[in-house]
Parts: structure tokens; C-alpha cells; sequence
């Protein structure tokens, strides 16, 4: 029996890269979505951090939905920039969404 979406959580997936790694970074970027997107029902939001330059992709960053820690630690375990060695720290914090404007992420 699966529990109803307010029994779920919220956790910050804060991923930093390890240096040198831009071109395993790019190498893995396709398999990388292509995982995400099987998971995209539980993914809140997620996308690349970046340097202040804005010129060069450093981590990722994710808001995932789950109903335990250990659910995200599991997918993330299997994602393929931690799995193939990109990411050089892993950070999974619960989250509590106090406040969201949608209309931020729409194109102008």
C-alpha cells in the first residue's frame, strides 16, 4: 500500500563535483537525465550549480519527494554522476517549502 503524497517529505540534494571532472561530467550528462527523468514524479525541482562566472557547471543541486532518507539516499546512490565518481561530495538535508512562486520559472 503506498502512502498518500502528504506522507511524503521533501530533502535538499546539495552535490558539489570533485575537481578535473568536467569531462566525466559531460561524458555521463545523458545518462545522468535519463535517469532523472525516470524519476522525474518524485523531483520537485534540479539542475546544475554553477560558478559565479556562470560559465562552468560545478554540482547539482535537487528537491526530491520521498517518505524516507534512505529512499533518496538510494537514488542517489544509483545516479550516474555520484555512481561514476563525479561528484565529490553528496549532502541530503530534509527540506520544508514555506514558500514558492511558480511563476519564477516561467519564460518570459
Amino acid at each position: 500500500m503506498s502512502k498518500r503524497s502528504s506522507d511524503r517529505r521533501f530533502y535538499l540534494v546539495h552535490a558539489l563535483d570533485a575537481p578535473g571532472k568536467q569531462e566525466l561530467r559531460q561524458q555521463l550528462g545523458p545518462t545522468h537525465r535519463e535517469y532523472m527523468m525516470t524519476h522525474q514524479q518524485q523531483l520537485l525541482v534540479g539542475g546544475p550549480l554553477l560558478s559565479e562566472e556562470g560559465t562552468q557547471r560545478i554540482g547539482s543541486a535537487f528537491i526530491i519527494q520521498a517518505e524516507s532518507r534512505e529512499q533518496v539516499e538510494a537514488l542517489m546512490r544509483q545516479e550516474p554522476y555520484n555512481a561514476g565518481g563525479v561528484f565529490e561530495s553528496v549532502i541530503i538535508r530534509l527540506f520544508e517549502s514555506v514558500m514558492f512562486e511558480p511563476t519564477l520559472l516561467q519564460e518570459e
